[in-house]
Formats: C-alpha cells, sequence, structure tokens
C-alpha cells in the first residue's frame, strides 16, 4: 500500500526517528554552546594591565631626569623612559617642562598620548584632566607628573604647534599626578 508521498508506512514511520534523534543530539549541543558564551567574557580595559609589549617596557623604563633627557636628546632619542616634570595646557599647547632645566624655549617638550595610553590608571588620568585644564584667569593649566613614555629627540622634528619643539614625549603611563602652580615657562609661550 502507497501513500500519496510514494513512500510506505514503515518509511514514514522511520522519517520522524531520524528527526527526534537529530534533535536530542543537537539541542543538548546547542545549549551547551550558549552557555559557555555567557560564561565567557571579553576581558574590559581595566583588566589588563596594557599590551603585553608595552607593559614589560613600562615596567623596565629607564628613571631619567627630565633635565638629563633634554640636555642630552640624541642618548634617549626613542627610547621608553620614565620622568617627573611639570604638564602643562592651554589652547594650543600641551607640554612638559621642569624651571630647574632653564627658561630656554629648547626645554619644551611636546606632549602626545600614545594609545596604550587607555590603560593608565583611570583616577589618576581624571585628576590630571582637571589640573590641566585652563581656568579663568589662568589660561595655563599645570600640574606635576611622573610619566613614562616614548621620547623623540629632534632628528623627527619639529614637533607641536607651529613646529615650535624641538622634542616630543608620547604618554604611555601617567604614573603620578600632584597640584603645583603655573611657572614662568608655562606663561613664556608664542
Amino acid at each position: 500500500m502507497r501513500i500519496n508521498s510514494g513512500r510506505t508506512p514503515g518509511e514514514l514511520r522511520q522519517e520522524p526517528k531520524v528527526s527526534k534523534n537529530y534533535i536530542q543530539i543537537s539541542l543538548p549541543l546547542i545549549l551547551l554552546l550558549s552557555l559557555t558564551q555567557c560564561t565567557n567574557r571579553e576581558p574590559s580595559v581595566k583588566d589588563i594591565e596594557g599590551p603585553p609589549s608595552m607593559a614589560s617596557s613600562v615596567e623596565k623604563a629607564q628613571q631619567v631626569s627630565f633635565c638629563d633627557l633634554i640636555r642630552n636628546p640624541a642618548q634617549y632619542n626613542k627610547a621608553i623612559v620614565r620622568t617627573k616634570a611639570l604638564l602643562h595646557r592651554n589652547q594650543e599647547n600641551e607640554f612638559l617642562d621642569d624651571p630647574q632645566c632653564g627658561v630656554e624655549a629648547a626645554g619644551l617638550v611636546w606632549v602626545t598620548f600614545d594609545s596604550s595610553y587607555v590603560y593608565s590608571d583611570e583616577k589618576l588620568k581624571r585628576q590630571l584632566i582637571e589640573l590641566i585644564r585652563p581656568k579663568p584667569g589662568a589660561p595655563t593649566g599645570t600640574a606635576r607628573v611622573t610619566v613614562v613614555g616614548r621620547f623623540d629627540g629632534p632628528d623627527g622634528g619639529p614637533y607641536g604647534h607651529l613646529d615650535g619643539y624641538r622634542f616630543r614625549f608620547a604618554i604611555i603611563r601617567l604614573e603620578r599626578v600632584e597640584e603645583t602652580e603655573p611657572t614662568i615657562g608655562a606663561s613664556n609661550l608664542k
């Protein structure tokens, strides 16, 4: 006896068994995969110290006085170093200097922020933004900072606003921020 589908009754009864077995096997697999996706998550920026290459570079960065950095630029060119300086910011400039090095324009270092800067401590970043924000009556914001970054000497320059800087410092990590008064160097901008 044939049914309209052209199959015998025995063949029709086996068809639901095959799809029932398929469902019994695939459903647990789908559930298992779904559960593992719910428990796995991508690490957030706060979970990571930084890209592995940068984390070790930051840890091994040589401590260099800011004055030594600008007096011996060839020695530190393209090097990742740790230094302490004053970070100044106004409407057109963001730079490092240290009044102990002298008030010469050659001592001002243009500041940029490396893409790894995102791994710096959020509290320190907020504190820095607040301190270097220009305020009424004080057009230049200033903070004393300890930073790790890549120093670029005069070979690749000039740098910054109107090419006014012989050196550049790309901040990779902000380690310390302190409040300070603006200095003479900050007010002698072009």
